[in-house]
């Protein structure tokens, strides 16, 4: 187990990494890619010089490699060939996809890391921007502000991108340079308004938790790995252990075993 070091200031980004990372299931995967990619391969990640993302792409058994490139090049002149692609229904498009996923995905070992930071993420239905917080909680054990940047601003260019790529479905708010403020308003109240109206199409949030815990989040959490490590530890001693160090609010053990409780029922959700 690895209690991911969560350095964001903000208390509502620091829930949100927090809900999938002490996650128990999250844990296995985490290890799991940390086994196979750093510790089988003798990588050892580092976040000043990034080597080893180098180290993982020098890492490939040549013959599957060279096949596997060959047969991506091959899958890729078919699905931007749109006549083509026109012709297949929706299971024959996504087989093509997954057999151009599974022959890039073994090219090398930094395209088979990257491809299972974004399996791991599918996985546990969380969005896009997760994909950095997930390969830094892997890579670094930490997760730091230039990790948790929750937006992005992109061209998608209809010639290459495919609409059949997208396993999940997103609510996307686009503008334009006439869009006004009020207009923002306007349309995130319909998108809030979609999302409840369509509840099977959203991902995981943790603001139910965020709004009941809030600052106490930080508190929550610590109590919760002290315990989770160091299962010997009563109530009392984790109290002690934040009146030694001085935290106001978790001074009664009553109120550390209810957070710890209500941590965990969180998390398993």
């Amino acid at each position: 187990m690895t209690k991911v070091d969560i350095c964001l200031k903000d208390n509502r980004s620091y829930c949100d990494v927090a809900y999938l990372v002490d996650r128990d299931d999250f844990q296995v995967d985490l290890e799991t890619t940390r086994q196979k990619f750093f510790t089988d391969l003798g990588v050892i990640p580092d976040r000043n010089t990034g080597e080893w993302r180098g180290q993982l792409f020098q890492t490939f058994n040549p013959e599957i490699s060279e096949k596997c490139r060959k047969m991506s090049g091959v899958l890729e002149k078919k699905i931007l060939d749109l006549d083509y692609i026109h012709t297949l229904d929706i299971d024959s498009k996504q087989k093509l996809i997954n057999e151009l996923f599974s022959a890039e995905k073994q090219i090398n070992a930094q395209n088979d890391f990257d491809f299972t930071i974004m399996d791991i993420r599918a996985k546990h239905r969380r969005y896009g921007y997760f994909n950095k917080v997930i390969e830094s909680a892997v890579a670094y054990g930490n997760v730091q502000e230039e990790d948790y940047i929750p937006y992005e601003v992109k061209w998608i260019h209809p010639e290459t991108e495919y609409p059949q790529l997208y396993k999940q479905s997103e609510l996307v708010i686009s503008i334009n340079p006439n869009t006004r403020v009020n207009d923002l308003k306007r349309a995130l109240q319909k998108a809030s308004s979609m999302m409840n109206e369509y509840p099977q199409y959203g991902l995981i949030s943790p603001n139910e938790y965020f709004v009941k815990a809030k600052p106490q989040i930080r508190m929550h959490r610590d109590a919760y790995w002290l315990r989770k490590l160091n299962p010997e530890m009563s109530y009392l001693q984790i109290s002690n252990y934040f009146d030694k160090h001085d935290i106001q609010g978790m001074e009664d053990p009553d109120v550390i075993q209810k957070a710890i409780k209500a941590y965990r029922d969180w998390l398993n959700q």
